[in-house]
């Protein structure tokens, strides 16, 4: 088996990766969409998943840190978790028109939110879009 060169010792990638999964602090914060990916729930119904991180935050070591926001796309007729969508794409001002959606159009938007820290401690979550 091939050596792989890492670069870096494993303590220093352990102290980075330690860093860069802390969740930020509950607070306020303005997001930016970095990215989309259309997906599947549990249940097979359609669901788009935005990929945002922090950005301008006072706090230079909260900038970038990333979450994600899940969001159930229409399903022939099925409306069931849409208001997650609609309450997204509100924020970063691009509610679709008409009964189509070109998801691309949402990649470098922002929108402020509050966040908070999941009950296991390991992840943000979006509460509430301000």
């Amino acid at each position: 088996m091939a050596v792989i060169e890492m670069g870096v010792d494993f303590g220093a990638a352990q102290k980075e990766a330690e860093a860069a999964m802390t969740p930020a602090p509950a607070g306020v914060y303005t997001l930016q969409v970095n990215s989309y990916e259309l997906g599947k729930t549990k249940k097979d119904k359609p669901r788009i998943t935005f990929h945002v991180a922090i950005i301008n935050s006072p706090n230079p070591d909260l900038n970038g840190k990333k979450i994600n926001y899940f969001a159930n796309l229409p399903d022939k007729g099925d409306l069931t978790g849409v208001g997650f969508l609609t309450q997204f794409l509100t924020a970063v001002g691009r509610p679709w028109k008409g009964s189509s959606f070109d998801p691309d159009g949402v990649v470098g938007l922002t929108c402020n939110a509050n966040l908070k820290v999941s009950e296991d401690g390991r992840w943000n979550e979006i509460t509430s879009f301000v």
